[in-house]
């Protein structure tokens, strides 16, 4: 299996917004169009759509803060129909190959929601370690990036 990160485009724009994630995990992720609404206001987060071949699977976001030295995963979703494939491991696979090729970048963080133990699980299962901070109202979780 691999993923392929896309732009966002007038093309899949509609497919985009109509990704939906699980009843019990609805309240823990933003939107899609609220994303790539906020991308169009503070143009320092990059918005892209998960594919598999020709299917769109999820959505993420991610900024790169080149004065603290880290990629922030804003956003990142697998549609419903998708998830527990892989595809959200692939996704950060492909975000630690994105900031391993920047010299400027030494760590990944995401900041998740407190009663989102689902999500701690997965990021803590693909090498994130929990910070114990708090920031936004929302728990750390970083990855340190080895080259």
């Amino acid at each position: 299996m691999s993923v392929i990160l896309k732009d966002i485009t007038q093309d899949n724009f509609l497919e985009c917004i109509s990704l939906s994630l699980s009843e019990d995990q609805k309240g823990y992720v933003s939107e899609n169009v609220k994303s790539i609404a906020e991308s169009k206001l503070w143009p320092f987060w990059i918005p892209k759509a998960i594919y598999e071949n020709e299917d769109m699977v999820g959505f993420l976001m991610y900024a790169k803060d080149y004065e603290d030295g880290k990629l922030d995963i804003c956003r990142l979703m697998i549609d419903r129909n998708f998830q527990k494939k892989g595809y959200g491991t692939k996704s950060i696979e492909d975000m630690i190959i994105i900031a391993k090729s920047d010299a400027g970048i030494n760590r990944i963080v995401v900041h998740i929601v407190k009663e989102n133990d689902n999500a701690k699980k997965f990021y803590i299962k693909n090498g994130f370690i929990d910070l114990h901070t708090v920031e936004y109202g929302q728990d750390v979780f970083i990855l340190n990036i080895t080259r």
